[in-house]
């Protein structure tokens, strides 16, 4: 990230999240003589946003928004790899600055392998074309485990369909690391847009709430696109910072534990017995 941004690349993130049709703010002004908001104990049906920005704002024409088909705990269930790469070839890629700079976080259908290694569950003709199609020598008459073993020690980068169909668009792609939703600055814009449509939506069906959502969506401007780009930026500044302060400490520790003796002495000799003296 370091190296596109000396660059002067523009950087977009991407991301998907989702809006219950019980969508409430979880807080509301009450008094003894008046009742507050009650909110539902079904969450009801769902609406799933995939859509993407940067410093710039929000990529013009890329919003997707639909109904959800599965009811499930994780709204990653109702997106799928055919799905996500349709909306980004067709709505997302198209309407980009040339060569730009594309971060995406860890879900699976962002991470679909063009080269897979094969497992201990894979058929022994699909473990031995693997190893046949990737130049690995092999002996026809190995078994299974051993030609899992030849995968395993395989020294064969990973290489994802996503990847390569933003790079044919002209554009590179960065993967975050696990676990770092605060490198992705559309993660603070959900928060606002979602924050916004509970305070303003109590109550309403799940297409009124598409309509308002459609609504804040165009009424996001670019300057809180930067700003919470800033933000990450910052954190980024930190991170860098934090990870050369922890490498001077190691090594100061493993210079230190090198050259004392058991006594906190620096003197060789003491390490040696008598006898080896």
């Amino acid at each position: 990230m370091k190296e596109f941004r000396a660059q002067g690349r523009y950087v977009v993130y991407l991301d998907e999240t989702y809006v219950n049709e019980s969508h409430h703010a979880q807080n509301c002004w009450q008094s003894p003589e008046e009742r507050g908001a009650l909110s539902r104990i079904g969450k009801g049906n769902r609406l799933i946003i995939v859509h993407g920005g940067g410093e710039l704002g929000f990529v013009s024409n890329a919003l997707l928004i639909f109904k959800a088909s599965s009811r499930s705990g994780d709204y990653h269930t109702s997106m799928n790899f055919d799905n996500f790469s349709k909306w980004l070839k067709e709505k997302f890629l198209p309407n980009l600055p040339s060569h730009s700079v594309i971060v995406l976080d860890n879900a699976a259908y962002h991470n679909v392998q063009t080269n897979r290694k094969p497992s201990a569950a894979s058929l022994k003709n699909d473990v031995a074309t693997w190893l046949r199609n990737n130049g690995i020598q092999f002996d026809e008459s190995e078994t299974k485990a051993q030609l899992i073993c030849k995968v395993k020690e395989a020294d064969v980068p990973k290489t994802y369909r996503i990847d390569e169909i933003i790079n044919e668009a002209g554009h590179d792609v960065l993967h975050l690391p696990p676990y770092h939703p605060d490198l992705n600055p559309i993660e603070m814009v959900w928060g606002d847009l979602k924050g916004e449509l509970a305070r303003t939506s109590v109550g309403t069906p799940l297409g009124v709430k598409e309509e308002h959502l459609r609504r804040l969506f165009d009424a996001y401007t670019a300057d809180k696109w930067k700003k919470v780009c800033e933000h990450v930026m910052n954190t980024e500044i930190k991170y860098m910072t934090n990870d050369h302060i922890l490498d001077d400490r190691v090594d100061h520790m493993i210079i230190s534990l090198a050259g004392s003796s058991p006594d906190g002495s620096s003197d060789e000799s003491d390490f040696y017995s008598s006898d080896d003296e």
